[in-house]
């Protein structure tokens, strides 16, 4: 239903020079199209056009998701995907990292001074953000927007509030991807944790089993699924499972594997 009204969009909006949507949280589309025969029948009828290049005009779909965001799209009637058109996201180069930290600090904050204070800025931040985007979109924007307020003159060192500020938030992102987790859940699965490095690959037989040691029972499996699409679990191409985030494992460990006081204690 409306399909010919969507097309018609979809090509006026095109034309002449193509169309790009970006479509973010894909994980969160599997409810909607499960709560009617309606709206899956029109995600279906609606993702075709796109998907076979029936509108008419040039049209990109670009797509990022969690966890199992991939077979979303095979339950949609669209399976078939070019080998180069699947990415799986990890961690930036240390060159890479550095760049965006610096036109951070540079063409957002207008960093201007001592090119060493420039240096130990980046070093810093680099430090926390072990490489990964989202971890850079939380720490140098703040030190961006300090900047402003100082008309863009570099101190010697970052300032400790401006490291803390990042730190909150990034440790805020973690507790976010542990919402809908008992506390049960989630000091079975740092114990876990707790016996291996950051990116090691783990079964999805290994973390079940943790769960239903830590008292999840006959749910683990469902709990198991929760960490997909919470992206606290990513599924390597391999098959196996890992804590996609290096630094959340090992906030993870030091958390709730065993905390002062008792993880039970902690809020998530």
């Amino acid at each position: 239903y409306a399909r010919l009204p969507l097309e018609k969009i979809l090509k006026e909006a095109a034309s002449p020079g193509g169309l790009v949507l970006i479509l973010d949280d894909v994980q969160n589309l599997r409810q909607q199209a499960r709560s009617s025969a309606e709206v899956m029948i029109a995600m279906t009828q609606n993702l075709n056009l796109i998907h076979n290049g029936r509108i008419g005009a040039p049209v990109i779909l670009l797509a990022a998701g969690l966890g199992k965001s991939r077979p979303l799209f095979d339950e949609l009637g669209s399976a078939r995907f070019s080998h180069d058109c699947v990415r799986h996201l990890r961690q930036l180069s240390e060159e890479a990292e550095r760049e965006v930290i610096r036109d951070w600090l540079v063409k957002a904050g207008g960093a201007h001074g001592d090119t060493n204070h420039l240096t130990r800025w980046i070093d810093t931040i680099a430090a926390q953000c072990h490489a990964w985007p989202q971890h850079v979109q939380l720490h140098a924007p703040p030190a961006a927007q300090w900047l402003l307020g100082t008309g863009g003159a570099l101190t010697e060192q970052l300032p400790a509030e401006v490291l803390a500020q990042g730190r909150k938030s990034r440790f805020q992102s973690y507790k976010g991807r542990l919402v809908g987790f008992a506390p049960a859940h989630i000091v079975a699965m740092a114990k876990l944790l707790a016996q291996m490095r950051p990116n090691a690959p783990f079964r999805r037989s290994d973390l079940i089993a943790a769960f239903q040691r830590g008292g999840a029972g006959t749910d683990a499996a469902a709990v198991f699924q929760l960490a997909l699409r919470n992206g606290v679990v990513a599924e390597r191409p391999s098959g196996l499972f890992e804590i996609p985030i290096p630094s959340m494992h090992n906030w993870m460990v030091q958390e709730y594997a065993n905390p002062p006081g008792g993880a039970y204690g902690l809020a998530v």
